[in-house]
């Protein structure tokens, strides 16, 4: 009997290492894909008054997250918009209260009385309480990497990119984001923060690292997300060509 207890005990503390294991290795993944990398890009700036009244808005319809994306579309097809998607918002007569809608081009937006918030479609972070996070947050770096270190613990995780300001179905989806790519680029992510990789090489791709989190998470979490700092006209400190920050001034405010 003493030696079947030992035995379980053993299997008991293994399991517990190669969890414990497992977390801390995704902390430092996570780290790993965001840690700073020098400098960062000149960004357009907005007044702080600005981004307080952004914040103030409210949504009629926001999108929820309806479980994990990640496994939710292996085994579904997405619904494919056209190129040149926008997701536009139309204000209540308060100025305050709004609804988002994806429309076909620009043109279409206006046409219906709309104003165009983002390229592409309407997601989870396409209200203006998360445009207003990523205007505030000249670089969201920091305080994300230390959100997105909460990976294997959710409630923590999710609540984390709440109080940065971001709702809750956005906050959701960078959750989902940032454990799967704690999953998916593992081994390149380590070695990238071993090596103290900048965010781009020298002939400006991105290094391993986020180049496994672009092509293993980026995909869902632009489909779910809908806003991005890219299609939002925001730069960050990852260089991009231009051609793939939209041109948009948010000034509907």
């Amino acid at each position: 009997m003493l030696q079947e207890n030992r035995e379980y005990f053993l299997r008991c503390t293994l399991i517990i290492l190669g969890r414990t294991l497992r977390g801390l290795l995704g902390i430092i993944l996570v780290a790993a894909s965001i840690a700073p990398a020098g400098g960062q890009s000149e960004i357009q700036e907005y007044d702080d008054a600005v981004i307080e009244a952004f914040y103030k808005k409210v949504i009629r319809n926001p999108i929820a997250v309806e479980g994990d994306p990640y496994e939710d579309f292996q085994e579904s097809s997405w619904f494919a918009f056209p190129e040149e998607a926008v997701c536009a918002i139309q204000y209540e007569d308060d100025r305050i209260h709004y609804v988002i809608a994806t429309f076909s081009d620009e043109s279409a937006a206006e046409d219906y009385g709309y104003t165009v918030t983002h390229k592409g479609h309407c997601g989870t972070c396409s209200t203006l309480q998360d445009l207003a996070t990523y205007l505030y947050y000249r670089d969201l770096t920091t305080p994300v990497r230390r959100c997105s270190a909460l990976v294997w613990f959710k409630p923590w995780s999710s609540n984390c990119l709440e109080d940065l300001g971001f709702t809750p179905p956005c906050a959701e989806t960078w959750y989902y984001n940032a454990k799967n790519t704690a999953h998916e680029c593992l081994w390149p992510c380590i070695d990238s923060w071993i090596r103290k990789e900048p965010f781009n090489k020298s002939d400006g791709s991105l290094n391993d690292c986020l180049a496994c989190d672009e092509e293993r998470s980026g995909p869902v979490f632009q489909y779910v997300a809908g806003r991005t700092r890219r299609n939002s006209g925001i730069e960050s400190s990852i260089d991009r060509p231009e051609d793939e920050v939209y041109s948009i001034v948010h000034d509907y405010y």
